[in-house]
């Protein structure tokens, strides 16, 4: 069994990658914005469910500048957690362009996990939980919408990918009943 997961963190500018990425780690939360200029790598040795695994996370900007980057951590990944921001209406219509591009590189070998950030600040909310249920429903993606501010649902997104590449990690492959499942 394959304990190391490659995730991928990918989106539009000024979603909270980087800062999703941050606060998994255990960094404090900041709220002044820096935008990523280089791709961002962390391998991580996480606990789920009692089993020991390291997840190796790339982030990169979504800047279209960065295009190529973003492609190589989308080929490089397992499992992509494509990220928009509920409070940005114009990050969220980006999200079909970058899933095609998902789509295409990954030819149906990988999983993604579509993530709203930025719950917390729901008074500022341009995208409804129906509008985003419609879409990651229209993909067949799984859907959750976090706080890095407030930790809500941070380790579930890692937790969820894992999980996703263990699904996806048993389909690719015949599962012997001497062969450890993955996870």
């Amino acid at each position: 069994m394959n304990n190391d997961f490659k995730i991928g963190l990918v989106g539009p500018c000024e979603v909270g990658k980087t800062t999703l990425l941050e606060r998994f780690s255990g960094g404090l939360f900041k709220a002044d914005y820096e935008p990523t200029t280089t791709e961002t790598k962390l391998d991580k040795p996480y606990k789920i469910e009692g089993k020991s695994v390291v997840l190796g996370i790339k982030d990169a900007s979504g800047s279209a500048e960065n295009k190529i980057l973003q492609d190589m951590i989308i080929h490089s990944s397992e499992c992509i957690i494509l990220c928009y921001s509920i409070t940005s209406r114009d990050s969220f219509t980006q999200i079909r362009e970058i899933y095609s591009r998902i789509s295409l590189s990954k030819n149906g070998k990988g999983a993604v996990i579509l993530v709203g950030t930025k719950c917390d600040l729901g008074f500022e909310r341009q995208v409804s939980q129906q509008d985003a249920l419609s879409l990651a429903k229209k993909l067949n993606l799984p859907l959750l919408e976090i706080s890095t501010k407030r930790m809500k649902d941070v380790h579930m997104v890692f937790k969820m990918a894992v999980f996703e590449v263990c699904k996806f990690r048993d389909l690719q492959e015949p599962v012997s009943a001497d062969k450890d499942k993955c996870c």
